[in-house]
């Protein structure tokens, strides 16, 4: 797997961020009615959204605007690895 760059704004920088796939993006309910949200991200919490299906994106979209009203502030959380077969 690749390591994701990203742009900081402090000065510019470009720093390598974990593995996307180790991370996990959570948006949870408010009220606790309703599926709460988890997208693979890097350490930082960026999502690459051009990875994602469309439904996928909908949906993301939907908690990013949602925050506050239906879902919570995201939090970032190591992804469970997968079982050796």
């Amino acid at each position: 797997m690749r390591a994701i760059f990203a742009r900081r704004a402090l000065g510019g920088t470009s720093v390598a961020l974990a593995q996307a796939s180790h991370y996990e993006l959570h948006y949870a309910r408010l009220l606790g009615v309703g599926p709460s949200f988890v997208f693979p991200c890097d350490a930082a919490g960026n999502v690459e959204v051009d990875s994602l299906t469309e439904r996928a994106r909908e949906n993301y979209r939907f908690a990013q605007s949602a925050v506050g009203v239906e879902m919570s502030l995201p939090t970032v959380r190591a992804a469970p690895l997968p079982l050796p077969s």
